[in-house]
């Protein structure tokens, strides 16, 4: 969704990357394992990246082929196949994550039309299959699109992007753009709204909020999150609200959290590392651990040995990372830019 996928998939180095040395000889810092690879920064300035580096372009017939293999090797979903396919990861971090390829911030406007296109397409190939969006990182792009956040730090009702499209959170636009959609084509192409978890703050540890604490954001009402955030996430009912209220018959699910404590009790860190499923009502939140078949880079490849094909499958171009220390590892990075060029403001004010 983000518009390239990778060119090529090199298992060893010298790898492709979006800051060649041979393009960009003076940067910040290289790679200790692959020097041909820097940082993209000089001088502490970001530099512009040429996509084709490291991509190639790609939009919806690119995964619709790819959906075609899925099927002709796995079946649709309805007998047996990929049941899911979540669309692109956490958008409003691709001008940072991904900026090689997505430099410019996402906005309202591009987060619907490759949502239009994306579930549109995977709807066509199996109507079967559930699509999950926008699956956003966190707090401030649940309200305010990452356009916003870029030109002002912070998130507020009457930021640029956000007013423009009527003072709506993005999350709820989001739904009424495509209950819109079903009702001008007959087709709902958003099953569950998707949102990805991660606390600000720790939990656990000595001098930190007690490990009871940690999943009470998701659920109570009357908890002001002891984070950066500093307000009432509320995050499950606030879900179901906007799918009340936005697009009802939408499922909510968080495909991505971490409840990890900062304690050496294996007991309490089993109880809250526990993944729950339930996709059965539109009542009830699903949440799904960081666990699946690991993607292709281009061409899809059989499902590895003892794995199922059944697993959500993500439309974008890298690979999906499996169950484990990556994920965890991927937490300590999520947070560090985008919480840097936020404020205290609550993008709820």
């Amino acid at each position: 969704m983000a518009g390239y996928v990778a060119k090529d998939a090199p298992t060893d180095h010298p790898l492709t990357c979006g800051f060649p040395s041979s393009r960009f000889a003076s940067q910040d810092a290289f790679d200790p394992w692959d020097s041909g690879c820097g940082s993209g920064k000089q001088g502490g300035s970001s530099l512009a990246a040429v996509a084709s580096d490291v991509g190639q372009p790609e939009d919806q017939s690119y995964a619709a082929d790819w959906m075609a293999d899925l099927e002709s090797r796995y079946n649709t979903a309805a007998h047996g196949g990929v049941k899911f396919y979540e669309l692109g990861n956490e958008p409003a971090l691709w001008d940072q994550t991904h900026r090689d390829i997505h430099p410019s911030a996402v906005s309202y406007d591009e987060l619907w039309s490759k949502t239009q296109a994306y579930g549109a397409a995977v709807k066509d190939a199996d109507p079967s299959a559930k699509v999950l969006g926008p699956s956003e990182w966190g707090w401030p792009n649940y309200f305010c699109s990452a356009d916003d956040v870029a030109r002002l730090g912070y998130c507020s009702p009457s930021a640029p992007d956000r007013a423009a499209h009527g003072g709506a959170a993005i999350a709820e636009w989001l739904l009424q753009r495509a209950a819109s959609y079903e009702a001008s084509h007959g087709t709902r192409i958003l099953d569950y709204l998707d949102l990805h978890y991660y606390p600000q703050g720790t939990y656990g540890g000595t001098g930190q909020q007690s490990p009871t604490e940690v999943t009470r954001s998701l659920w109570d009402p009357s908890y002001t999150d002891p984070s950066w955030i500093g307000d009432t996430i509320d995050l499950i009912p606030r879900m179901r609200s906007w799918v009340a209220s936005d697009y009802p018959g939408t499922k909510t699910s968080l495909s991505e959290y971490d409840l990890t404590l900062a304690t050496s009790d294996p007991t309490l860190k089993t109880l809250n590392s526990r993944p729950t499923r339930s996709a059965s009502s539109p009542a009830r939140t699903s949440t799904w651990r960081r666990c699946g078949t690991r993607l292709p880079l281009r061409a899809p490849s059989p499902t590895p040995s003892g794995s199922s094909a059944t697993t959500t499958a993500r439309t974008r171009g890298s690979a999906t990372r499996g169950c484990g220390p990556p994920a965890r590892t991927r937490v300590a990075c999520r947070c560090t830019a985008p919480c840097a060029r936020m404020t205290a403001r609550s993008p709820s004010s």
